[in-house]
């Protein structure tokens, strides 16, 4: 019975190792101890990294590249149908080029009177201007071209011809008035010489009869002639007297209306020049009125040319249609401004905002990583962080309408571009809407910096919690 039991201890037990093993744990113990030897120096190595090596820290924010002077939304005041579309999306305008055209028949018709009546008025001033002077009239239609409808001018020289025909005819009619006055003056001067010829022979016929009745009154008296002769010679005598004084009458008359005559020919250019200053004092006011009046009409037809108030590329334009009718105030459509720089606008998280203000202050470097070019064969191209915010904003229309943020601007100039460009093997350029990656530098921290202050940070917090 012993003896099957230590048979089957014998059995169970291993074998002694032999003494040609013990070189073997020898250097199994020797590569233990230099594992562990190993990784304590590399971890003393990398808590020695961690805690001395810097790092550089930045404020991490998506961008998009903006216009420095915003795009320009193009508005129209009062609204109307639209007549003409004469961009689209992506095309290049200039100052003053009309976009898109309105058409509102009363506007127009109502200038077009305006202009009308304007130009009848300042055509007539001139008229009269020159009656008043005596000038010859010669209608000046280059100094109406401000009633002139989109540069015609076939309706200015009517209303001219028309009112040099009335001017002929004017001066047509004074001088008819003229030779009338003059053939009365010369026919009151030949009756004038008439009546003094007769008076002439009136008085010496009398003067005759008067030395007959002198010479028959001495034979009267010696008895040669009768009375009734004498009576006769008396009454010859008395007759002549008689048509004398009427011819004297009739001659005082001639030569009163001689001088009325002359009075209204001396009179009558200066008579016709003051009825003419008085009508053009009335025209004159009644063209500063018409003229006052036109400028709100002119202003109205102008504005049915909606133009374009900056140089710049047309982008989101919402009529499309010829017919259609644009709301008051209602977006015609966008001009991204030509002439104005690119930057990239970030939205900087609020728990950033001092890192990126310090920042700022120091002037520290920002790097932007455009997403529109690979990655990997495009490098970071260098900025300057030129804006920050003073307060918080929020984007209603955004996918998340309740989250603040702060605004920051970062310039990049052309030369970092070329920079960057020749690096990654092709011409980088900036468009307005570009997507791309903030980096801006706030510091350096260690890489135990890095993972203790999240942790530590918490611990501050906990600690202040009730």
């Amino acid at each position: 019975m012993r003896a099957d039991v230590m048979q089957v201890a014998d059995v169970a037990s291993p074998p002694l190792p032999s003494p040609s093993s013990a070189p073997w744990r020898l250097e199994q113990r020797r590569a233990l101890r230099l594992g562990i030897v190993g990784a304590v120096m590399g971890a003393l190595t990398l808590s020695a990294w961690a805690a001395l090596a810097p790092l550089a820290s930045a404020v991490v924010a998506e961008g998009t590249v903006k216009s420095l002077g915003e795009r320009k939304s193009v508005v129209h005041a009062e609204g109307g149908i639209v007549a003409a579309i004469h961009v689209k999306d992506g095309d290049r305008v200039t100052v003053g080029q009309t976009l898109v055209t309105l058409a509102d028949e009363r506007v127009a018709a109502s200038a077009q009177a305006l202009r009308e009546q304007g130009a009848a008025q300042a055509l007539k001033a001139q008229r009269l201007q020159a009656e008043t002077t005596g000038a010859p009239f010669v209608p000046d239609v280059q100094a109406l071209q401000g009633f002139a409808m989109d540069g015609d001018t076939a309706h200015l020289q009517r209303l001219a011809g028309r009112e040099r025909e009335l001017f002929t005819a004017r001066a047509r009619q004074q001088a008819e008035q003229t030779h009338w006055l003059a053939e009365q003056l010369a026919q009151t001067r030949r009756e004038i010489a008439t009546q003094q010829e007769l008076i002439a022979t009136t008085d010496s016929a009398r003067k005759l009869a008067q030395r007959d009745l002198a010479a028959n009154e001495k034979l009267r008296a010696e008895g040669f002639v009768s009375d009734a002769r004498l009576s006769e010679l008396q009454r010859v005598v008395a007759d002549y007297r008689a048509r004398a004084q009427g011819t004297q009458t009739q001659l005082a008359q001639a030569r009163q209306r001689e001088a009325d005559i002359q009075l209204k020919l001396s009179t009558q250019k200066t008579e016709f020049a003051r009825a003419a200053a008085d009508e053009m004092k009335d025209v004159t006011a009644r063209l500063a009125q018409t003229t006052q009046e036109l400028r709100p009409a002119r202003d109205a037809q102008t504005r049915q040319h909606i133009v374009a108030p900056v140089a710049g590329e047309v982008v989101d334009l919402k009529v499309h249609t010829v017919g259609a009718a644009i709301g008051p105030r209602e977006p015609v459509l966008e001009i991204v401004p030509a002439d104005s720089d690119l930057v990239i606008e970030a939205r900087i998280a609020p728990g950033d905002i001092r890192d990126a203000q310090e920042a700022r202050a120091r002037g520290a470097p920002a790097h932007v990583m455009l997403t529109a070019y690979r990655a990997r064969a495009t490098p970071q191209v260098e900025g300057v962080l030129s804006y920050v915010g003073a307060d918080r904003l929020t984007d209603p229309r955004g996918q998340n309408p309740a989250a603040p943020y702060y605004v920051a601007r970062i310039t990049v100039s052309p030369r970092a571009l070329e920079v960057a460009g020749e690096l990654a093997g092709q011409t980088l350029t900036l468009t307005p809407g570009m997507q791309a990656e903030v980096f801006i530098t706030t510091g350096e921290r260690s890489a135990w910096r890095y993972l203790f202050d999240p942790l530590i940070d918490g611990i501050r917090r906990s600690l202040r919690e009730r």
